[in-house]
Order: C-alpha cells, then structure tokens, then sequence
C-alpha cells in the first residue's frame, strides 16, 4: 500500500489484469489472434501475455475483470516490452477508456521510432492528442503511468497525463499532458490492447495492469 502526501491518506493498489489465469475470457477477441501466457519476460507474479501478431482485444465493466478504468479513477499502469528482434518494429497500443475497438484513448509506442503519444480513437477515426520521441529498446520493460484527471485528481476535467518509466533503472523517459474533454470517451471504463507491424521473430509482452 502506498501513501498520497498529498491527500493524505494511504493509496491502495489494485490489480486489474497479471495474467495469472492464463486465459483471456475476460477480452472480447475481434481478430482471433492467438496469445500465449509466458513464465518470461514477466514484470510481476509468474506469467505474462504475449502476442506476435496482428490482434486486438478489449475488455469492458461486466466481462469479467476484477477492476476498471474510468475518468477519475486515480493512476493507471501497465508494463510493455518487445523481445525476439534487435531491430523491433512492432507499434503497439494500449487502450484506455475504452467503449469497444473503434472507441477510445490509447497510448502508442512505435519501437522502430521509439514515438510514444496519447491518442484517441472515434467510431474508427484516429488523432493524436500529445506525442514526443524517446530511446527504446528490445529486452527492456517499459511502464506506462496514466492519469486522466475528472477535476479532484489535481489538475482539471479531461486533462491527460501519461508519464513512460523505463523500469531496469527507473529512468523517466518522457511525460506528456494535455486535455480532452470527449463526450464520445468520457462515461467509458474499457480496456485494451493492439498488436501490429511485427518484425521477424518479434513478440510484444503485456503485464502488471493496475490503478491506484
């Protein structure tokens, strides 16, 4: 459990996915894609999921997980990494705030580039909110800290902030902010991820899906 200086009161962590079931019957599968639960690379807890393919799935409030993620639900995080090819190619996302697969924010890393933004999808039209350049890497866990404030997590209603911590030596690589106050997103709790553009022998490593 950890303490909010700030507020006061002690912070309790919650897991919303490790991947301990070894399954994924929480996550609606729009492509079929297979993914396989690995005993390593894993950030936490014995297993991880793993996908080398072009896949995406989603989970939503009721399909299972012990745990969502809404607008003023304090900070969100989830580890990423990429293995198998000294020259990764794969852009994943991360999706938050999620209502389905055309839906919803998402934070996008493109490992060829080491481009990381904020972004947002509506009815299948994509923009890009904040995004900047960092240095990355095959082999290394990347975290991703997200806030989206609704007004009483110090900043203003709608405003966005994701933080990316390079875990092997807590190096801060970037933070990025800005504000977006979509009706479209707002009310929306869902999660989820994309796998793409993979190089030769290249797999994506998802872990540690939590909030506090």
């Amino acid at each position: 459990m950890l303490w909010n200086p700030v507020r006061q009161t002690p912070v309790t962590t919650v897991t919303i996915d490790s991947f301990e079931d070894q399954d994924l019957a929480e996550y609606t599968n729009v492509d079929g894609g297979d993914w396989t639960f690995v005993t390593s690379p894993v950030r936490n807890g014995t297993f991880a999921a793993q996908i080398d393919g072009f896949n995406e799935i989603y989970s939503l409030p009721g399909d299972g997980l012990p745990a969502y993620y809404g607008r003023g639900n304090g900070t969100l995080r989830v580890s990423v990494r990429s293995d198998g090819n000294a020259s990764p190619t794969a852009i994943p996302w991360f999706r938050f705030g999620a209502a389905d697969n055309a839906n919803s924010y998402y934070v996008r890393l493109d490992f060829s580039t080491g481009d990381v933004g904020l972004n947002k999808e509506v009815t299948g039209s994509t923009s890009t909110i904040a995004n900047t350049s960092i240095t990355v890497s095959d082999g290394e866990w990347y975290e991703y800290e997200i806030i989206w404030d609704d007004g009483t997590l110090g900043g203003s209603v709608g405003d966005l902030t994701l933080t990316v911590t390079r875990v092997s030596d807590a190096t801060e690589l970037t933070t990025l902010t800005s504000n977006d106050t979509d009706a479209a997103l707002e009310s929306n709790e869902g999660i989820g991820f994309v796998g793409q553009q993979f190089a030769s022998g290249e797999a994506v490593t998802w872990d540690a899906i939590t909030k506090e």
